[in-house]
């Protein structure tokens, strides 16, 4: 992940996995003049076609 203030590498501090599946992540930019702390949010889309197996959809217990 790169910062989106100064475009340098971040590190991931912190990973919350929601309810619905999805992730949110607070990252830290590693650049000492900027240090910017941010929050991304992780989801699914969809398997590409070109997939060489078959997924069967999960069964929440």
């Amino acid at each position: 992940m790169h910062c989106p203030l100064c475009l340098e590498a971040a590190h991931t501090r912190k990973i919350t996995e929601l309810e619905d599946g999805s992730k949110e992540m607070i990252h830290q930019c590693q650049n000492l003049d900027c240090s910017a702390t941010f929050m991304t949010k992780e989801t699914f889309s969809h398997v590409l076609p070109n997939s060489p197996i078959t997924i069967k959809p999960c069964v929440k217990r």
